[in-house]
């Protein structure tokens, strides 16, 4: 039995009751035309292809895992479990390397997986986000949390090679 929430997750504070109401109008006039409800993502977070390799955003998965469970898990991300909180952020790390542009097949060859179990990752990622689970939007946004904060701390580093 998975944990119910009485709360509905917020992925971003900064989308407003008009956004939401113009993409529920959205999604029943789609439904009613095609016959199917479909998944809206909004992206409004920065776009930061090309500023993260997969070893970087690779690290940060891994130490935000360590945080979670501790580092009982030496390979991170790439021991071989099914426990929730590891295969959560291994699917994660999918889901953002595709955000961040790079291909299945690539993200795949770095975690030691067939592209099949990308696809199914991103897709996961993806559902869970579209029931609001709480532990996939917690997850989400602490690891975009982390990349802001990395990508901003690599910035500042070139700033100051650059002055200095």
């Amino acid at each position: 039995m998975t944990n119910q929430h009485p709360r509905k997750a917020i992925v971003n504070p900064n989308i407003t009751k008009e956004m939401v109401e113009a993409i529920e109008t959205f999604k029943c006039k789609f439904k009613l035309k095609y016959g199917i409800t479909p998944y809206v993502s909004i992206n409004t977070r920065g776009n930061y292809m090309g500023q993260l390799s997969l070893k970087e955003l690779f690290d940060i998965v891994n130490e935000a895992l360590a945080n979670k469970v501790g580092h009982k898990y030496k390979e991170g991300i790439l021991t071989a479990t099914r426990l929730r909180e590891v295969v959560l952020y291994r699917q994660a790390f999918c889901k953002i390397g595709m955000h961040l542009g790079y291909k299945v097949t690539s993200i795949a060859e770095f975690i030691n997986k067939n592209h099949a179990t990308v696809i199914h990752s991103v897709k996961n990622i993806d559902n869970l986000l579209s029931v609001d689970d709480i532990d996939v939007t917690t997850c989400m946004n602490e690891l975009y949390t982390l990349i802001e904060t990395y990508i901003s701390m690599k910035e500042y580093e070139e700033v100051l090679q650059q002055a200095g």
